[in-house]
């Protein structure tokens, strides 16, 4: 029993970002399920934040088409998408 829960611990996901982690946007760290380096779409890394924030916009008013991206983009508000692409453009967690 006690070694069940020495390990839980163990495995358990930090509340809180290690000392020195640039915590992301809320949003952004899904964002790198298909859109890291080898994620098999656009690498959001090699993007600056601007067109990031372009491209969301777009597909938030329609402007851009898309199949996923849309639904998505319609989940953030202007301000969200902003943090989102400055922590995940070329200077952002993608880009690292």
């Amino acid at each position: 029993m006690i070694r069940a829960a020495l390990a839980m611990a163990a495995t358990a996901v930090p509340l809180v970002p290690a000392a020195g982690a640039d915590p992301l946007a809320p949003g952004a760290a899904s964002c790198l399920a298909c859109h890291a380096e080898g994620g098999g779409l656009p690498d959001l890394g090699t993007l600056s934040p601007q067109a990031i924030e372009a491209a969301l916009a777009g597909y938030r008013d329609g402007s851009r088409a898309g199949t996923v991206m849309p639904r998505l983009a319609k989940g953030f508000s202007a301000v969200e998408s902003r943090a989102i692409a400055e922590a995940l453009g070329r200077t952002g967690a993608a880009g690292r």
